[in-house]
């Protein structure tokens, strides 16, 4: 009978998955750092018990670390945490809360000490907090054998390192565009979810603009996961960064800008969180068969890593890895917030 069910949905278990191989034993310098996390957590959200709805605007922050995490979780491995501080393969709650408290506390003393510099400007702000603090926060987490990177992110990431930090340049990018998506993210739901903030609609005649921060958003995301899955057998002329391609990062643009305007258009008296819901939706919809094409005709190869972490379960009707299915809401949910976050604040002028 299981086997039956099985073949339905052509199931073929992955062996050797490294994702799910790695050692998870607590070891004590790994337990004294979750501690650490853990008291930091909670003096954070003591002293900022005063500020209305603070616990939903922390657990919104950590939804989107854990959505950023699990899209990502085949980049890298994070081992010896403990075997109750996983939630999905290398996925760990304990280092997403770290970041959730880290990236939180950064947001709300920039808040705090710059209330008046306008939003567009402030973001930059946290970024160039967090940057250097990532980056040895970074370094601690691999001294400690916690963190460590697949074989296809060390390729990427082993030359053009940069004087005095001996880092590459390329690592170093991951780390801004990782807090632009989470911070734009959160943002924007605490918008529209928390803080009930008079948004003006967005100016459909401002389409260059819109569709230039759609662009931003979508490149952002590529270059995050450009070891994990590579654009092949396109002319090479289309490529302007190693294999991110004008032809797939124009038409994922398209698409997420073209069901943006439409669902504004014809939803605009529904409240911004439905219609955040139905770019998220419509755009899966839409984008899911197109990557299933592609991967069956080879413009999309998921790399080593990534594939030893797939189940094998694939998608009925799609037949693509369920896993490839379900990370398509996850990197939308970001890259929307993203988008949206920006025409709200430029719109707003914020």
């Amino acid at each position: 009978m299981i086997n039956s069910i099985f073949n339905f949905l052509n199931f073929h278990p992955v062996v050797n998955c490294r994702a799910c191989t790695f050692d998870k034993t607590l070891t004590v310098p790994v337990m004294y750092y979750e501690i650490f996390i853990a008291l930091a957590t909670i003096v954070l959200l003591g002293l900022m018990i005063w500020k209305k709805k603070s616990l939903f605007h922390f657990f919104l922050m950590f939804i989107g670390v854990i959505i950023f995490e699990t899209f990502t979780g085949p980049l890298w491995l994070n081992q010896h945490l403990g075997n109750f501080a996983y939630l999905y393969h290398g996925v760990s709650w304990v280092l997403s809360l770290g970041l959730t408290t880290m990236t939180y506390s950064v947001v709300w003393f920039v808040d705090s000490v710059w209330p008046k510099i306008k939003d567009c400007y402030r973001f930059f702000v946290y970024l160039g907090f967090l940057w250097p603090i990532m980056y040895f926060v970074e370094r601690f987490v691999i001294d400690l054998d916690i963190r460590s990177y697949v074989p296809e992110v060390l390729l990427v990431v082993k030359s053009n390192s940069l004087p005095l930090i001996n880092v590459s340049w390329q690592a170093m990018m991951y780390l801004p565009v990782f807090f632009a998506l989470i911070i734009a993210f959160y943002k924007y739901l605490a918008f529209v979810l928390l803080d009930k903030k008079n948004i003006l609609p967005i100016n459909k005649a401002n389409v260059i603009r819109n569709i230039i921060i759609t662009f931003i958003g979508v490149f952002l995301f590529e270059i995050m996961i450009d070891p994990l899955v590579v654009n092949a057998n396109l002319p090479s002329w289309s490529y302007f960064y190693r294999d991110v391609s004008i032809f797939l990062t124009g038409g994922w643009v398209i698409i997420i800008w073209l069901a943006i305007f439409l669902i504004d258009k014809f939803f605009i008296n529904r409240s911004f969180f439905y219609r955040f819901i139905g770019y998220v939706l419509t755009i899966t919809i839409i984008t899911a068969p197109i990557e299933a094409w592609l991967i069956r005709n080879n413009y999309r190869i998921y790399g080593e890593s990534a594939s030893q972490g797939f189940s094998g379960l694939l998608f009925p009707l799609l037949n693509i890895p369920i896993e490839v299915v379900f990370a398509i809401p996850f990197y939308l949910a970001l890259v929307v917030a993203f988008v949206r976050y920006w025409q709200v604040v430029l719109e707003n002028n914020n």
